[in-house]
């Protein structure tokens, strides 16, 4: 997959602007200020659908304008595709590939993928498990429509399990009925993605051992694990 250029619109600081990329290393160089991030910030929104450094999409519409647009043409092994996505102050976000109108997030992640690091994804080393687990979801997410799929479900019944606790509590009949029909639910979904999260930490494993005992001189051997307290049956995604 290859990015050939980026259009921008009235993004942050980005008045009207057009870059090209070519095949191999690309530097993004300017002064502080000038917008370095923001064109990363609008190519990753193609990989993961939403930005990295906000959650409020009216942050990144320029002061001025009402309006913003970006859009983005890559090559992948079929074709060269062109990807655009709409704001407005509104808060209505419109999704395009190739010309066509895309409804659905789940049908936009996936096209173009992306894999984005930053200082701040130091924390996957230092801080929770929670981060780990956000950055395996997002590239997941890219390659795997019905990952995406399942997390989605999944937090829906998860938040429809707590608001029941809240509501009513688990001793009432009803409320252990309710309950216990939300969690057959949840089962298998959670049962998935434990698999495929551990699907994924296994396909690096001989990269990382290559190259980190090329960086040691051989004097080191590491190793990656996914720790579950699940027993992860990889035939739940068949």
């Amino acid at each position: 997959m290859k990015l050939d250029n980026v259009k921008i619109k009235n993004f942050r600081n980005i008045k009207d602007g057009k870059f090209e990329f070519t095949g191999g290393l690309n530097l993004i160089k300017g002064n502080n200020a000038q917008g370095k991030t923001s064109v990363l910030e609008a190519i990753y929104i193609f990989a993961r659908g939403r930005s990295f450094r906000t959650n409020k999409e009216a942050e990144i519409i320029a002061f001025d304008s009402q309006t913003a647009d970006i859009e983005i043409q890559y090559e992948d092994n079929e074709r060269k595709n062109l990807m655009s996505v709409k704001y407005d102050r509104d808060g209505i976000r419109k999704l395009f590939k190739n010309g066509i109108q895309v409804r659905l997030s789940s049908e936009f992640l996936g096209n173009f993928r992306a894999v984005l690091f930053t200082p701040d994804h130091l924390s996957l080393i230092k801080n929770a498990a929670t981060d780990r687990r956000l950055f395996m979801d997002i590239a997941m997410s890219q390659t795997d429509p019905k990952y995406i799929t399942r997390l989605k479900r999944y937090s829906i019944l998860l938040a429809e399990r707590n608001s029941l606790l809240k509501s009513r509590g688990a001793d009432s009949r009803e409320s252990m009925i309710l309950f216990e029909a939300l969690a057959e639910q949840m089962a298998p979904i959670a049962a998935a993605i434990t698999v495929k999260r551990c699907l994924f930490c296994d396909s690096p494993t001989e990269h990382i051992k290559k190259y980190f005992e090329k960086m040691t001189d051989g004097a080191e051997i590491t190793e990656t694990e996914y720790e579950s307290c699940l027993s992860a049956d990889k035939d739940v995604l068949k």
